[in-house]
Formats: structure tokens, sequence, C-alpha cells
């Protein structure tokens, strides 16, 4: 996957994607669950397989809230939904679990966002101008939507370019769009357990932790296996993200 290549890619699904490359590159490969999403067509210049396809994968959970990944599953590559297995698992400090940490921040949370229309009058003057744009030329128009987290943190705002020749519905759309992915906290969790051949990144867990609320379907994002006398895995998850809740035919 690493390969490097030019395409131009129609528009179609990641399975689409991920079946070229794979025949690109001679790989043995099998598509577990297919998205009926379709990817905008995209020229890919000079850019590895893996890349091409963590854009398109990328696109895909923006759109539908759905998140895909590549699993290596010994000699053959697999393109899978997450979680991949929704393990019948529970860990707790009574099942397994033997420490954990849990942080939160909102670094990177948005909670206003600004779509922003630039308007620029045309000068009738033909005579060269230094660059950037002229003040007495420029305006902007914007629509701004909020959520209800600006009480409890704080005005968090980002601003955005309309997309295209988007009209007001359009940006307010737009809005909304970005502030389903940016209204969020991030939550970081790892944990220490006893080992567990099915723990393994791509699968979800129940997690109980005191102080805290259950966590269900708790992605793992990465594992560590440690075998040995004292087999015990470290674990690094996905808290509460939408895109593990697999209850959708897409």
């Amino acid at each position: 996957m690493k390969n490097q290549d030019s395409i131009v890619w129609k528009t179609g699904t990641i399975a689409d994607r991920f079946t070229n490359v794979c025949k690109r590159a001679g790989i043995s490969c099998k598509v577990i669950n297919k998205p009926k999403h379709k990817v905008a067509a995209e020229v890919c210049d000079g850019k590895s397989y893996f890349d091409m396809l963590k854009s398109a994968i990328s696109k895909t959970l923006r759109s539908t809230g759905h998140m895909y990944f590549i699993y290596a599953n010994y000699s053959r590559v697999e393109l899978c939904r997450a979680p991949r297995k929704k393990l019948k698992l529970i860990l707790d400090p009574d099942s397994g679990m033997i420490s954990f940490t849990f942080s939160k921040d909102i670094d990177n949370t948005a909670n206003v966002v600004k779509i922003i229309q630039k308007n620029v009058k045309k000068s009738k003057s033909k005579t060269a101008t230094a660059s950037g744009d002229d003040p007495s030329k420029t305006s902007f128009k914007s629509v701004t939507k909020k959520m209800p987290s600006v009480k409890c943190w704080g005005k968090l705002q980002i601003t955005q370019n309309k997309k295209g020749k988007a009209n007001h519905a359009q940006m307010v759309k737009q809005a909304k769009n970005v502030l389903k992915q940016k209204d969020l906290a991030n939550k970081t969790l790892t944990i220490d357990c006893l080992g567990n051949l099915d723990l393994v990144a791509g699968n979800s867990i129940e997690v109980k932790i005191v102080g805290y609320k259950t966590i269900k379907n708790c992605g793992i994002l990465k594992a560590t296996h440690n075998f040995g006398t004292d087999y015990n895995c470290s674990l690094e998850m996905k808290v509460m993200a939408s895109w593990l809740a697999n209850d959708s035919t897409e």
C-alpha cells in the first residue's frame, strides 16, 4: 500500500478504489463491508495507495458518519466497517482491567461555525495593483450556527468559506454539517488489561470504570499484546464514536 502512483479516480465507492489499488499492487484482497456512498471524482498525483484510500475513507466518514478501515488478515487485506467485531466482552476492575487513564479536552472542538461569503467588486481600472484584496472593494456576508455547548465551554468559533455558488440554505446546511463533526470533546482512554486475542484494532467492547458512565461500543484504535507468563494487553480506545454504531445498512 506504500507504492506510489498517479491515478484519475472516477466517482465511486471506497470498495472500488480498494480493489483497484490492490490489483495494481498484486495484493490478495476482499471487501467485507461494501459502502454505498460514492466519493466524488479526484486526481491523485504521486500519492501512495494508502493515502488514496485514506482520502476516500475520510470523505465517506464526513458524509455518512461511518468509519471504514483496512485490515491485514494474514496474507489477505480486507476492507471492513468499524467495528469489525462487536465483542461480548466487558472490561472493568473485576474482569481483567489492570489500570486505565482517561482524559478529555476541547483543543480541536468548535461549537460556533461561521460560513463566509466573500464579495469583491471588480475594478474598472486595468492598472496592476499590489497583491491582496482592496479593502474599499471587499465585503463579507456570513451565516452563523451555534450549539448549546457554548454555555458550558464558551464560544469556540471557526470559519469556512462557502462551497462554490452555495445559496443561503446551502450555507446553513454546510454549517450544520461542520458542527456535527466539531461539537465534540476529544476523549482519550487507554487501558492495561489481561491478554485476549480478540482485543485487536477495529473491534469494540464495553468498558465500565468506577466514577464514569458505562462506555458501550468502545472502539479499539490500537492494541499491543505483551506475550509471556503474564500475558496482557495495552489498548488505545475511541470513546463513544457514532461511527461504531453498526445498526445501519450503509
